[in-house]
């Protein structure tokens, strides 16, 4: 039988003042990812940043500071494929390239950085951030809005770069319409 919708409701519990996790580091967030290749651009971004890259907080704070003065947020100026080298030379994007040109930045100094996805209270739409790694421990951290992670953030996924944590991902065959309310 052919169905008119789709519909579907999820819950779950979520845990705050969790902004801080201890473990191991997977030697998989060193290296760059497909969206996340670093280049001539993010090298010279890099060297304009005057912090020492040992205080790992304090370079990350400098670095998000950097990424606020040039960077705007634009909707629609960027896609899911959009490289954090693009995003840059463009100069405008969503959180999801403020996020991989702070990942792209943070690995070519030797901090080991990963992406993450989820949602912003208040935002009405997902957000991504970054999670950098610092004394065993990896300490979230949002780019776009130049802050630390407070309770006002849900994790939903965390990887490499957005090709490893989209949120909704799918396929549809024939003629249909997608919206997420």
């Amino acid at each position: 039988d052919m169905h008119d919708a789709f519909m579907f409701e999820s819950t779950g519990l979520i845990e705050v003042g969790r902004h801080c996790t201890t473990e191991e580091l997977n030697p998989l967030f060193r290296h760059p990812s497909a969206l996340t290749e670093p280049s001539d651009d993010v090298r010279d971004a890099v060297n304009s940043i005057c912090v020492d890259p040992h205080d790992v907080s304090l370079w990350v704070s400098a670095m998000s500071d950097f990424l606020a003065q040039p960077f705007v947020y634009q909707s629609g100026a960027t896609n899911v494929s959009t490289t954090a080298t693009e995003a840059l030379k463009l100069g405008r994007g969503v959180s999801q390239d403020y996020a991989h040109i702070a990942i792209s930045m943070c690995r070519q100094v030797g901090i080991p950085a990963r992406y993450v996805n989820g949602f912003m209270i208040g935002e009405g739409a997902t957000h991504a951030w970054i999670e950098y790694y610092d004394n065993g421990a990896w300490m979230a951290f949002d780019p776009t809005n130049n802050k630390a992670v407070d309770d006002n953030y849900i994790k939903i996924a965390q990887g490499r770069d957005f090709n490893d944590c989209s949120i909704n991902r799918g396929r549809f065959c024939g003629i249909t319409q997608q919206s997420i309310n």
